[in-house]
């Protein structure tokens, strides 16, 4: 029987092995300065915050107060703080397994697991209850993360944002106005290709303060040469301003690294030289503070504090990738890369493009999710590290700042590894006032026909980058690696909608989500994630063009809204679907006329449509349905609120409309779901529709009752949300051009009985006030109505009405649904 201490062993070897710059330590007592404290393993990496791993054999009574034991010791060596511990549950199998061999079946084995962190008297725990599994890897990336500090991160960022922020004050108002070189500042602005202003300074001096900082990083580096800011300037401790340009074009020259210090050196020599060594006084200041707190020695850890800082929209008032979501993104996408990992040159053999990269966020996290592999099959990423920089890596924007701090975001990963050049590329965007012969540059969408573009490699000169810039052959560019199914008629493959219930809270986090994703089961519709005893997402699969499977919080949900349009009624506590015939709305007649068609105008100010819509008077002759108001609309019959006046010259268009394009049935178009009742309605005369709510005109009049009873069902109006785009909670969107591909039930297979039926059913429902569709899980006249419909002109059984109650009640919990409304379920 093997002791926790011998499998420890073991486990410390496997980790080791997957970072060529981790020190694993197993069972050791003179590790932290506490020696009363002994970590079962202790993982310390020289750039990077140590980890202690506490592991304990099923049940594990112990573990957790170990873990929390160890937080916040020092190392006895440099007196670095433990900020993380991971609690480990081994597998029991481990504990029974012979030695020989033992080794790899550790490395086999699946581990449950949390990470603990912040303060033993204030702790943190993810997950928060529960465990999270997975075999060595996944062990190892939650170790790697964990050694990213948090706090020094945080401290850094503030240091950072702190500096730039004064500094880009301090330019505005030395060279603002009346200041020391009039037009720097436009001058800036312009090589940034932002407008002047604020944010566009201080993303000056973050270019700036990024480059001192990568300076410091790579001090290391035979032949960088060193600024000195002892050397006085004008009596202050600053560096000299011929100095500094020397200084980095000796760098530009010699060593390269020209996306970082080719743009830096540009924008320097744009500000009057002494606001310019001030600057650079400030952040070389600002460098060393960063240094203090042992940033610049963490590896990559730079490069994550621009990127937290650049995706701060507060700061630079600018959309970028978040890092968390970017981790998340890459594991999926690396993760799904079949190749030998352990095969330096499989490695340096792929391309990773962003062609819309901003400042590299995701990019860096792809380059991340690679590297990690890469050490985990036993490799050494600093190896290969100039090698991906020079051709694996691509990336393009119409940003020059952008790009800079996309190639700096790469580079930090190994910054005392020079390499050649780069594929990070800056696009030209806009009219083109030069000799390239075409008037409008279209930023990456040149690169498809092989247009020129201003790469950030060695030269500011436009270099010709060509449709192989992937370094792969013409029919490769246009190709995915797969089979087209319109070749064959084959059905294309169902696609896979994860819905996540909140945000990774960190990158580590998000690495954990991508991989919990990456490892579902090919089997099965629909299901759930969880992360411990966290509900972390749902996902469904199903044909892309299902968009409503994306944010949905109930995967059941989907069993029923994706076997409607296919005629099959599948409810929860019902055993088996039922028939139901459906058909498609367009099946049964067409769309009305678009409301621009009605009464738009052309550009040019011109009539388009041949009506003026005004309030209607008592006896309109073109009467219409324009407008939203809920609080009028809470019946399924509605009064005409408008009218249409004719234009002059334009009666004969006007009489063509009315009496081609009009109909009582209405559909609405912009459905606020938690506020609005109704996804259609009767009038009582033919109307023109208008921009809330479009006619519809079916073939059959008499199939308007049964379509109108329908569309304000529980599952009418499921099918409207479902269809219908939802860019805002509460509220779905569906266009008149779609509005046809909407399933209904088909109207002309009810017996006249079964019509008549209907008739009696609007009769009686025609007038009932409905509340919100959100609120249909406590709408009595909702359920009232479902009832009628389903059970008696459907002619479906009483008994799905429990099921149809649940569905009722689990739609209205959709976040997409109620909106945050205080009306949801439980508010």
């Amino acid at each position: 029987m093997n002791s926790e201490p011998t499998v420890n062993a073991f486990l410390g070897q496997a980790l080791d092995r997957r970072h060529p710059r981790w020190k694993v330590v197993a069972e050791a007592s003179q590790v932290l300065r506490d020696r009363a404290h002994r970590p079962d393993i202790l993982v310390a990496h020289r750039d990077a915050a140590p980890v202690v791993v506490e592991t304990e054999f099923p049940p594990g009574a112990g573990v957790e107060a170990d873990a929390l034991a160890r937080l916040g010791r020092r190392l006895g060596s440099d007196g670095r703080r433990v900020e993380h511990v991971v609690a480990v549950l081994l597998d029991d199998d481990l504990r029974l397994h012979g030695q020989e061999g033992l080794g790899a079946r550790v490395a086999a084995s699946a581990f449950r697991y949390a990470l603990y962190g912040g303060s033993r008297d204030d702790p943190t725990r993810w997950p928060g209850s529960g465990w999270l599994e997975g075999g060595i890897d996944q062990l190892a990336a939650v170790v790697e993360h964990a050694g990213v500090s948090e706090r020094i991160v945080a401290e850094g960022t503030e240091v950072l944002e702190r500096t730039v922020r004064e500094a880009a004050g301090y330019a505005i108002g030395q060279c603002g106005g009346g200041g020391a070189r009039p037009g720097s500042l436009d001058r800036i602005a312009a090589e940034l290709c932002q407008e002047p202003g604020v944010q566009t300074v201080r993303m000056a001096m973050a270019i700036l303060g990024n480059a001192v900082a990568f300076h410091r990083s790579i001090a290391d580096v035979p032949g960088v040469p060193a600024l000195s800011p002892n050397r006085p300037a004008a009596g202050l401790g600053l560096p000299l301003h011929h100095e500094v340009i020397a200084c980095w074009t000796t760098i530009l020259r010699e060593i390269n690294y020209w996306p970082i210090f080719d743009i830096a050196l540009r924008l320097f020599g744009l500000l009057p030289p002494r606001v310019a060594i001030t600057v650079v006084g400030r952040m070389e200041k600002m460098t060393g503070r960063l240094e203090s707190l042992g940033v610049l020695a963490m590896q990559d850890i730079s490069g994550q504090m621009f990127q937290r800082l650049i995706s701060d929209r507060k700061f630079l008032a600018t959309f970028y990738t978040l890092p968390t979501s970017s981790a998340l993104l890459a594991t999926l996408g690396v993760g799904r890369l079949d190749i030998d990992w352990s095969d330096p040159e499989a490695v340096t053999g792929l391309r990773i493009a962003d062609l819309a990269c901003g400042t590299g966020t995701l990019l860096g996290a792809a380059y991340q999710a690679l590297r990690s592999r890469f050490r985990w099959a036993g490799g050494d990423d600093a190896t290969i590290h100039a090698t991906v920089m020079e051709k694996a890596l691509i990336g393009a924007d119409i940003m020059p700042a952008a790009t800079h701090l996309t190639a700096s975001t790469l580079s930090s990963a190994h910054p005392g590894v020079p390499f050649a050049g780069t594929k990070i590329m800056t696009c030209p965007y806009g009219e083109q006032p030069d000799e390239s012969g075409r008037p409008l540059a279209l930023g990456s969408l040149d690169l498809i026909e092989g247009e020129t573009a201003v790469s950030v490699l060695g030269t500011r000169s436009a270099q010709a980058v060509q449709t192989d810039a992937f370094g792969t052959g013409r029919e490769e560019i246009h190709g995915t690696g797969g089979r087209d199914p319109a070749d064959d008629g084959a059905p294309a493959e169902d696609a896979l909608f994860v819905n996540l219930h909140r945000r990774p809270a960190t990158e580590g986090e998000g690495v954990v989500v991508g991989e919990a994703i990456r490892r579902l089961s090919a089997d099965g519709r629909s299901g759930r994630i969880r992360l411990g005893d966290e509900e972390a997402a749902s996902w469904v699969r199903a044909p892309l063009s299902q968009g409503g499977c994306a944010g949905l919080r109930d995967p059941g949900i989907a069993d029923t809204m994706l076997a409607l349009p296919d005629g099959r009624l599948r409810l929860p506590r019902v055993e088996r679907p039922l028939p139901l015939p459906v058909v498609r709305l367009g099946d049964l007649g067409r769309k009305g006329r678009l409301d621009r068609d009605v009464n738009g105008r052309h550009p040019d100010g011109s009539p388009r449509g041949p009506f003026d819509i005004v309030v209607a008077g008592p006896a309109p002759e073109f009467p219409a349905l324009w407008s939203h108001a809920a609080e009028r609309e809470r019946t399924i019959a509605l009064v005409r609120e408008s009218e249409g006046r004719v234009r002059d010259g334009m009666r004969k268009q006007a009489y063509s409309l009315w009496n081609n394009h009009t109909s009582r049935l209405h559909f609405t178009r912009d459905f606020r779901i938690n506020s609005q009742s109704l996804a259609a309605c009767l009038t009582g005369e033919r109307t023109i529709g208008g921009t809330a709510w479009p006619n519809f005109i079916v073939a059959d009049p008499a199939w308007e009752v049964p379509l109108a009873l329908w569309a304000n069902t529980t599952l009418g109006l499921m099918s409207f949300w479902w269809m219908g785009t939802r860019q805002q909670q509460g509220r779905a969107r569906l266009t008149l051009s779609r509005l046809p591909e909407l399933p209904v039930p088909d109207p002309r297979v009810l017996t006249a009985e079964r019509a008549e039926l209907c008739r009696a059913i609007w009769r009686d429902f025609r007038d009932e006030p409905l509340l919100p569709a959100n609120e249909a899980y406590r709408d009595d006249a909702r359920a009232e109505l479902d009832r009628a419909v389903l059970a008696g002109a459907l002619g479906m059984p009483e008994g799905i009405l429990g099921g149809l109650a649940v569905l009722r009640d689990k739609w209205c919990h959709e976040p997409s649904v109620h909106g945050g409304k205080g009306t949801r379920p439980g508010a």
